[in-house]
């Protein structure tokens, strides 16, 4: 009797071993496929954002873009939030003129896009030749940060002090149906560094307030020179349709309306709209396995 009792017993052990084996490897293989949706993903976006072109008005060299994805994010805080996205941003020389992200949104898994303007210039966005965006002012003109320390000498002391520019700034957005305000939260690191001595920028940032890790707001923050001296500018660009509401020490600073408010326009500093339906996707799946 015991030794059946024992040999039960192996047997259950033998299977309790197994089965848990098993889960790891489901669990893992699973893991593994979510990883490889994540990268095929962020490589589709990449691919659909270099379809776009942007010029300045009467100038036909196109502008610089970051092909690498500066931020590749996610919103799972929103209801029709994004699964995945990611941001870039257009050059004059090295100086950023324009944000855009591309975003595969819940439920159906079509692609937004949002193209933000930080210049009072005309700009041109053409996809294949077809106009999609005409902007002819910026955001926000650029803000003048008085009461600031001059821009230190060295560059690493000068991002120490960009981050604490950036932290002075509260910013938040609010839904247009129920008004409830949502505070953004700053990233600590910028999107983006650069400096541009042509255009007397001797050191510029890009910084993201987010929700989760999703920008609803971009802070272009540079050392310019100014009557001999180097002095601190600021200037913002949305990423949201969402009103949006920054304040420094309490006192308001800067505010837009709901982007909706006034009806989908192609030619204001702003513009969300949708990119491309579920088949983009499935389509680019195809071909990356024809490859």
């Amino acid at each position: 009797m015991k030794r059946y009792v024992r040999l039960e017993t192996l047997a259950l052990l033998l299977s309790m071993a197994f089965t848990v084996s098993t889960v790891r490897s489901q669990e893992t293989e699973t893991a593994s496929e979510r990883k490889a949706e994540t990268q095929l993903r962020r490589a589709y976006l990449g691919d659909l954002a270099k379809q776009y072109t942007l010029t300045v008005e009467s100038m036909e060299t196109p502008l610089a873009f970051t092909e690498d994805t500066l931020l590749f994010y996610s919103n799972p805080t929103k209801e029709l939030g994004s699964t995945h996205g990611s941001t870039f941003l257009w050059l004059d020389g090295k100086r950023p003129l324009a944000a855009c992200s591309f975003s595969i949104r819940r439920p159906n898994n079509s692609v937004g896009l949002e193209f933000s303007s930080f210049t009072e210039k005309t700009l041109e966005c053409r996809r294949q030749g077809r106009l999609t965006w005409r902007p002819d002012r910026w955001n926000c003109e650029p803000l003048s940060i008085t009461g600031a320390p001059a821009p230190a000498s060295q560059a690493s002391h000068r991002l120490v002090q960009m981050r604490a520019l950036a932290r002075q700034f509260d910013a938040r957005c609010f839904d247009r149906r129920s008004g409830e305000a949502t505070d953004l939260r700053l990233l600590p690191q910028p999107l983006y560094r650069y400096s541009d001595s042509d255009k007397g920028i001797s050191d510029g940032a890009i910084f993201a307030y987010v929700i989760s890790n999703d920008p609803e707001l971009l802070l272009r923050l540079e050392a310019i020179e100014s009557g001999g001296d180097l002095v601190w500018q600021g200037s913002f660009a949305r990423m949201t349709s969402r009103q949006i509401e920054v304040t420094k020490d309490g006192t308001k600073v800067w505010e837009i309306e709901n982007f909706y408010d006034k009806g989908r326009a192609y030619d204001r500093p702003y513009l969300e709209t949708r990119a491309e339906t579920s088949l983009g996707f499935d389509l680019f799946q195809q071909r990356q396995a024809r490859e």
